[in-house]
């Protein structure tokens, strides 16, 4: 187990380029969408990593939906695409440049008027690409620390998300898209997660 101190939030210094963000939404409209708490399962074992697609708001943190999700990240069970072609390829060769650990990868939407109340304990911190200009509040804390913040356009965001946090997108009339994905900070060595 990987003792070193992680960074509470961490925006990255590179930039994700246009072409990666609309591989993204080819990917998301590419693939149906499953109902809250359900995940697309593996369809091919010769792949990479699963996309997953999560509805929201979760109502209650410690949900059956919820729990299965944190044994997921736990077990590190969803490491294949379930479908391979030009997208996912850019996207992989991308994520790869800067990341070598990361599992898990999935578009999250959180739907327009709702949130995500404080909650803790994924086993993971995740990284988030957003795929469009939004008002959706991130924040975070732990004892020392905390911080919210609007994630834009073409930024990538590591979240300690083993400390409390919550996404509010209450404010704004248009679901919030964006793409993320687990990494383990035992095995990363490319991102620059570390304090």
């Amino acid at each position: 187990m990987n003792m070193k101190k992680i960074y509470l939030q961490k925006k990255f210094d590179f930039v994700v380029p246009n072409d990666v963000i609309q591989s993204l939404w080819n990917m998301h409209t590419l693939q149906p969408r499953p109902w809250h708490g359900r995940s697309i399962k593996n369809k091919d074992e010769d792949s990479i990593f699963v996309t997953e697609f999560q509805t929201s708001p979760m109502l209650e943190t410690k949900s059956y939906a919820t729990k299965r999700s944190i044994d997921i990240e736990f077990y590190k069970i969803r490491n294949k695409w379930i479908f391979n072609n030009s997208d996912t390829e850019l996207v992989n060769n991308f994520l790869s440049q800067y990341f070598n650990s990361f599992f898990q990868f999935r578009i999250d939407i959180l739907l327009a008027g709702k949130q995500l109340n404080w909650h803790d304990s994924h086993p993971y911190p995740r990284v988030f690409i957003p795929m469009h200009e939004n008002v959706c509040k991130f924040s975070i804390k732990n004892n020392v620390e905390q911080s919210s913040n609007i994630y834009n356009l073409n930024e990538c965001w590591m979240w300690d998300v083993r400390e409390m946090h919550r996404v509010d997108n209450t404010s704004s009339p248009n679901d919030r898209i964006m793409a993320c994905f687990s990494i383990d900070p035992a095995i990363e060595y490319k991102a620059d997660i570390f304090v």
